[in-house]
């Protein structure tokens, strides 16, 4: 049983400014349009005797990383492990492991994939990797089960990120922060209120839910909104507002082709996360 593994995770220290904290590497896109994250997905999918994909990722990616999911044809079934926090990559192989030992047994094979990799398909194919790609499982040791094996291509030239990371330690340190204009939700919060920037892609909706200690003021900034608010439905265009009270189910969706962005206003005396009951979402949290 061969169980790819995507690791979608990072800080966004490397690469930066393209890569930033809440949009780290594998979400990066190349000339093609794709991201290094989707790309990774594909080769699993094209990977013999793969059925299942795993992918492990925390709380802060989930929903980027389902999204980048969706455009991504393959026949392979998705399972995702969140942790509560980024761990680094042992715990978050080690929680696949266990999840691959609960379900498959002891001898599935993990191969773990870092989504933030660029493999191009003459690195798939050539010569004296024997095709190691697309078969794999026929070029194993017959002794590799309970064992590690690393596979990859011959390094050009030493790197040291000593210096990328003296640098980002130092303005991470020294510079005022900045609202991170790639963030699916950025938020400030203060006590009795709170403020998201909250992007909405076409097609997508937030989950119908209700607060019972805050309420909210939602203004489109950009695209179009239809709002469930209470018993009522209704558009909201850009520079158009609407006010949720506390006790209202609602919901969120952009029916448009554009992105929709949303300024988020939520008052009263509790304003965490926790004040949520969720009622229909697409992601399984109801």
């Amino acid at each position: 049983m061969l169980i790819p593994v995507i690791l979608s995770g990072g800080v966004g220290a490397r690469r930066w400014p393209a890569s930033r904290e809440v949009y780290p590497k594998p979400f990066i896109r190349l000339a093609d349009g794709q991201s290094l994250l989707q790309k990774t997905l594909q080769r699993a999918s094209s990977l013999d005797g793969a059925s299942t994909v795993v992918t492990v990722t925390n709380h802060e990616y989930a929903f980027a990383t389902r999204d980048e999911y969706r455009s991504v044809k393959g026949a392979l079934d998705r399972v995702f492990l969140i942790e509560p926090s980024a761990r680094n990559t042992a715990p978050a192989i080690a929680l696949a492991a266990l999840y691959a030992m609960q379900r498959w047994g002891p001898d599935a094979v993990l191969l773990i994939l870092p989504a933030d990799h660029v493999v191009d398909q003459s690195m798939m194919t050539q010569p004296r990797s024997n095709n190691l790609w697309k078969s794999p499982r026929r070029r194993w040791p017959q002794n590799l089960l309970h064992r590690a094996a690393t596979f990859g291509i011959p390094g050009c030239s030493a790197s040291r990120r000593a210096p990328c990371s003296t640098i980002c330690s130092g303005m991470r340190r020294n510079c005022t922060p900045r609202p991170n204009v790639a963030g699916r939700r950025r938020r400030n919060s203060r006590a009795g209120f709170k403020l998201k920037r909250i992007v909405v892609n076409p097609g997508a909706a937030l989950s119908l839910q209700m607060h019972h200690r805050r309420s909210e003021h939602w203004v489109v900034i950009a695209g179009t909104a239809q709002v469930v608010n209470g018993d009522r439905e209704f558009s909201v265009q850009a520079n158009e507002s609407t006010f949720i009270p506390a006790g209202n189910r609602h919901r969120l969706v952009n029916s448009g082709r554009e992105p929709l962005v949303i300024i988020e206003v939520q008052t009263g005396d509790y304003v965490e996360e926790d004040d949520i009951v969720r009622f229909d979402d697409v992601y399984g949290r109801a």
